[in-house]
């Protein structure tokens, strides 16, 4: 459809109607309208867009944050980790040296009871004028169960002197036991009847020994002597009933910090342990820092009768008591 032309006015210029000039203001009207709409959107979102950036930035900084504490526990870990292997290795080679000390003492006691077998069975040869009288089964037995009773004690001593701690202990002279009876010398042929023997001593009754208090097992009298500023000794007197058995136990001692129980031994510090026997004692243990973990400070000691049977401890006592310990 052919658009009208507009008519031409007296002076020859288009003249331009109110119908046609419509449109134009029309349009001006909506740009200006989205002019308006745009400024109103633009002045909402932006502030939306900066602040979400904001708040992103603020979650990646956490993120950081947490990712470097992460790692220094991390690392913290592990040297902890590296530390308790090397615990773990100097522990399974003590056993195995309690093991071989335990072998050998069950080899000499085996000889020992093999020896005092062949002691029973033992006998003189008896002589022809001695074959005529009549034996002494009293006396003989009782000597006999003297000697073994002697041999009994010493074989004890011997193990109880192996599982002692590994300071060299010169070897104890036994004590002589009875002597062996020795064939007599023939008696001179004679037709005189042998001398009658003295009669024996009456044995001496003797009263029932008073029962033994029960021990208990406790740590007592702790005493700490400060070395260095890497090494301190703690020695503690113990009472072991022997309820965990005999073997396999010991007491262990570490260096705390102010914190959790589980994470406030002194960064690198040994935790180190001593074996321990039935009875009374007193045990002597060293507290070293084997690696730079700057300096600290401990304000306890915590020693512990741990049996690597039940693999727990059984027994624990903690001795306030601070030390500053050397980077």
């Amino acid at each position: 459809m052919p658009l009208p032309t507009p008519e031409p006015g007296p002076e020859g210029r288009p003249t331009t109607s109110p119908e046609t000039a419509r449109p134009g203001l029309d349009d001006l009207r909506r740009v200006g309208r989205w002019l308006h709409e745009s400024r109103e959107m633009i002045g909402r979102v932006i502030p939306e867009i900066v602040e979400d950036r904001l708040r992103q930035h603020g979650r990646v900084e956490a993120a950081e944050e947490s990712y470097h504490r992460l790692r220094h526990e991390a690392a913290s870990l592990r040297r902890e980790l590296i530390q308790l292997r090397g615990d773990a290795r100097a522990l399974r080679r003590q056993l195995v040296e309690i093991g071989t000390s335990a072998s050998s003492a069950v080899a000499r006691l085996s000889e020992t009871v093999r020896a005092l077998e062949a002691i029973q069975h033992w006998q003189p040869r008896p002589l022809a004028a001695e074959a005529r009288q009549e034996p002494r089964p009293a006396r003989s037995r009782r000597r006999l169960a003297t000697l073994l009773a002697a041999g009994t004690t010493a074989a004890l001593l011997a193990v109880a002197a192996l599982m002692l701690p590994s300071k060299p202990v010169p070897p104890a002279t036994p004590a002589p036991g009875p002597a062996l009876p020795q064939p007599a010398a023939a008696p001179p042929t004679s037709d005189r009847p042998p001398a009658p023997e003295a009669p024996a001593p009456p044995e001496v009754a003797r009263l029932p020994d008073k029962p033994p208090t029960p021990l208990r097992d406790e740590i007592r009298h702790f005493r700490v002597v400060d070395v260095s500023g890497h090494e301190i000794q703690v020695i503690v007197d113990y009472a072991y009933a022997g309820d965990q058995g005999t073997r396999d136990v010991f007491i262990h001692a570490a260096a705390l910090q102010e914190g959790e129980e589980l994470r406030s031994r002194v960064p690198g510090t040994s935790f180190p342990f001593a074996p321990i026997r039935v009875g009374g004692g007193s045990a002597t243990i060293s507290i070293t820092k084997q690696s730079d973990t700057g300096p600290s400070v401990s304000t306890r000691i915590k020693i512990c009768m741990v049996s690597i049977r039940t693999q727990a401890a059984f027994v624990c006592q903690t001795f306030p008591y601070t030390k500053a310990w050397d980077s």
